[in-house]
């Protein structure tokens, strides 16, 4: 097969993977109440279901992140990360008790704790224009599939039969639904997804002489910071572009009759173990993965509330809560549409500060009028109430698109390649401790909306100050193809941020 067609199918497998996984989210989450309380447990499962497979994820993560550091391979990782997908899902279908389903969550959280290493193949296979767009692509993957999730649940309301002795119904019918999707998918991996070869061993292969050497930084001691290191330009460790684009770097290297390139050979850096725990200590890596936590902390906690909102205030069913999920993804996906116009006029930065600011405003304004404007009898029937919690609800998810795609496409450019898979594991454990801990506060606060709108308010101000005291160390590094400047991290270092976040031009491929 010839590269560019590995690289398209390539493509098209990752982007089912989170469309997958949106689908998956988005058709178990709408039922699960009735599922767990089915088993005459207490709402607290329906926390305690959710949490267990952010926990998974947590776990696990980091270590796919580690393995794909050294391997430098996907495609054996997510193969075996699969089963517990496919595993996990048929545990939920057979789960006879509430601790059973709680089991299975946290058997195919393992599975989806490969995203870290799918990020950071992303990342290592983009050039920093198409990284945004690339980023982007796969995240409205996850959202189609939260539009698509409640639509393929709907076709699960009318089920009541068994296979065997297991009941297939609306409650078990997802599980069942999603092991099958995923053994297509491990099948589509096994054909149709290659390991693509990294821009930065692309780069190596062009070099004048075609040789590299790998080194240790000089003075690259364990008692010398990182950060110190990075800004080091004049050291004989210097890292080989990963980033720029593979056809610019040859015309750089090639004179002017297009011969031989007169660039010395630079060998790469190595770094040790305490400089790329370092890496992540940095100020600026802090900041965001603080916006990370707060922001999955946000989203499962709203997602955890809504339902038993909906159906204490609006007196929504199944269906109609399906149908509120998949308002909701059409919207993140218009979300995405507006990030690719703004992009082109405001800075990276700025657009994680615009989604902020949306969730503040909202979520201020659910403090000052929530109490106000449901009334205590019959609530469902006063117009005022459906314009409180719908309206507040669409404002909230409008800002979630903005603070995503900023999010994750600034930390791929502030961390070395080196450890991109290790970045990756980390942000996806500090996902998951928000998604752990977001679903069992809120079924804390149900009975008291205030207290979730309030804490909220703090939480994501909090953040917006930490961004505005770190303002300038959230620029996009400046990356040099010449020299000997390092051109992986220059942290602190600014850089004209009016390149488009989305790029219409690039090709959002890998």
């Amino acid at each position: 097969m010839k590269p560019e067609t590995q690289k398209k199918v390539t493509i098209v497998t990752t982007f089912i993977f989170f469309l997958l996984g949106g689908i998956e989210y988005a058709v178990i989450l709408p039922t699960l109440l009735d599922y767990v309380t089915s088993f005459n447990s207490s709402p607290f499962y329906l926390g305690l279901t959710l949490s267990a497979f952010s926990l998974a994820g947590l776990l696990v993560s980091p270590f796919f992140g580690i393995l794909h550091d050294r391997l430098q391979k996907t495609k054996g990782m997510l193969l075996f990360a699969n089963c517990f997908e496919i595993g996990g899902n048929l545990l939920y279908f057979f789960a006879p008790t509430a601790n059973i389903l709680v089991a299975s969550r946290f058997i195919a959280g393992i599975g989806a704790g490969v995203g870290a290493s799918m990020l950071a193949q992303i990342a290592r296979t983009t050039t920093d224009k198409e990284r945004s767009s690339a980023f982007a692509l796969f995240m409205a993957a996850r959202q189609f599939g939260l539009i698509f999730g409640p639509a393929l649940n709907l076709l699960f309301i009318a089920l009541d039969t068994h296979i065997g002795k297991f009941d297939l119904n609306k409650l078990t019918a997802p599980g069942l639904f999603m092991a099958l999707v995923w053994s297509l998918f491990q099948l589509m991996v096994v054909f149709l997804y290659y390991d693509l070869p990294f821009l930065s061993s692309l780069i190596q292969e062009v070099d004048c002489n075609g040789v590299t050497t790998q080194v240790e930084v000089e003075g690259a001691t364990d008692d010398k910071p990182y950060d110190e290191l990075s800004r080091n330009h004049n050291g004989t460790g210097t890292v080989q572009n990963g980033y720029g684009s593979i056809q610019n770097q040859r015309e750089e290297m090639a004179g002017p009759s297009g011969g031989q390139s007169e660039v010395d050979n630079k060998p790469t850096v190595k770094l040790t173990a305490k400089q790329k725990v370092a890496a992540l200590l940095q100020e600026e890596m802090v900041v965001l993965l603080a916006a990370t936590f707060i922001f999955f902390f946000n989203q499962t906690a709203l997602e955890t509330c809504i339902t038993p909102l909906t159906q204490r205030f609006l007196k929504l069913d199944s269906l109609g809560n399906s149908l509120l999920y998949c308002m909701a993804g059409f919207e993140i996906i218009i979300g995405f549409v507006l990030i690719k116009v703004l992009s082109s006029r405001v800075q990276d930065r700025l657009i994680l500060t615009i989604g902020l600011l949306i969730e503040i405003v909202s979520l201020t304004f659910l403090c000052i009028f929530l109490p106000l404007e449901i009334p205590e009898e019959n609530p469902s029937d006063d117009w005022r109430t459906w314009v409180s919690l719908i309206g507040i609800f669409v404002v909230q998810v409008s800002g979630l698109p903005f603070i995503l795609v900023a999010n994750v496409s600034l930390l791929s450019k502030l961390v070395p390649e080196e450890i991109q898979g290790f970045s990756q594991g980390v942000r996806r454990s500090t996902m998951g401790i928000g998604m752990i801990m977001g679903p069992m506060w809120a079924t804390g606060v149900l009975t008291i909306p205030i207290a979730f709108s309030t804490v909220m308010v703090l939480l994501f101000t909090t953040v917006q100050l930490m961004v505005f005291l770190s303002w300038k160390k959230l620029a996009e590094p400046h990356r040099e193809m010449e020299g000997d400047n390092d051109p992986r991290i220059l942290s602190g270092v600014p850089q004209d941020e009016n390149q488009p976040l989305l790029n219409s031009n690039d090709d959002p491929g890998l």
